[in-house]
């Protein structure tokens, strides 16, 4: 519920940057949306486009009351992968036929001002701020995805994030709690050059944040290779040096590692009998295959580790 709220407080300043202290034409919106992931997709997004929209209508029915303003949803890229690097072009044509069609009756026969709501994933969102150019249509988007003023000149960046958050996140959490150090256990799957990308992009947020705290809180970067080292020993390894370091682990790796990490955690003590190690780790967004973390998946970790292991995701 608190991620669709701040869904929701996202798309309200997007229609906010909207308001002119008097529109003299009608509004033409296109919303948008792209993928399945539950925590970014089309299923989170479309109903906290809804809900913004009609709050946004009861405080300024000039502009979004419903016979003030045409509304076009484009929803693209539901099936799997399709907002990873190699998916993302079908995604893209699927937004290039829906834009097409749409400009060419809903919008080239509508007065007014077009604006497109962009909430697609960071590989599809060029796509959109170049039609948008072509066009002379004003983008808004929000979150990580990089501007360029010379490529989108109509596009507008609310809200953004970069991987700095990361970083920053973790040391709030670190400082309010006053834990004095944190062991980072870095996953680099070599074994995908895409993934390794993912994992080095949260490094890069998290390492600079921990740096401008040298002297107040200590870390350690403790690397393994899920994909190539052999397991469970690669994570015995990893998790004695940081265990011997911190009793406040940070993990950056994908699901499945993370769920035999923490069972070989299990079976070497680290969650047994209320210890006091704190394991966090952010769910990585836009990975294929990869769900919002779960420890129940019906196999032989669950069968002699669930009825025993507190587990605890920090998003």
């Amino acid at each position: 519920m608190r991620k669709d709220r701040d869904f929701v407080f996202l798309f309200r300043c997007m229609c906010v940057v909207m308001i002119p202290r008097e529109l003299q034409c009608r509004l033409n919106l296109i919303t948008t949306t792209a993928g399945r992931i539950p925590t970014m997709g089309t299923v989170s997004f479309a109903p906290a486009y809804s809900v913004a929209l009609d709050d946004m209508a009861s405080r300024f029915p000039h502009i979004f009351a419903s016979d003030r303003m045409t509304i076009a949803h484009f929803a693209v890229g539901l099936y799997p992968y399709s907002c990873t690097t190699s998916g993302s072009w079908n995604t893209s044509a699927e937004f290039a036929e829906l834009y097409s069609q749409t400009n060419g009756g809903l919008l080239q026969h509508a007065a007014g001002q077009t604006v497109i709501l962009c909430g697609v994933c960071p590989p599809v969102f060029p796509i959109v701020g170049d039609f948008a150019r072509e066009d002379d249509l004003l983008v808004l988007s929000c979150g990580p995805s990089k501007l360029s003023p010379e490529r989108h000149p109509t596009t507008a960046n609310i809200l953004p994030g970069t991987n700095r958050d990361y970083g920053e996140a973790l040391v709030a959490l670190m400082d309010f709690l006053f834990w004095k150090s944190v062991a980072i256990i870095w996953d680099v799957v070599s074994r995908s050059q895409e993934l390794a990308g993912k994992m080095s992009g949260y490094m890069e947020g998290l390492l600079p944040a921990l740096e401008e705290r040298h002297g107040r809180i200590d870390h350690l970067v403790v690397k393994m290779d899920s994909t190539t080292e052999t397991t469970p020993w690669a994570y015995v390894s990893a998790l004695w040096r940081a265990g011997n370091f911190s009793r406040i682990i940070m993990c950056v790796t994908l699901h499945r590692p993370l769920r035999e990490l923490m069972a070989t955690a299990f079976d070497l003590g680290l969650l047994v009998n209320r210890t006091d190690y704190v394991f966090i780790f952010m769910f990585i967004y836009q990975v294929p295959g990869e769900n919002p973390p779960e420890w129940n998946q019906g196999d032989a970790i669950d069968l002699v580790r669930s009825s025993n292991v507190t587990y605890k995701i920090y998003n």
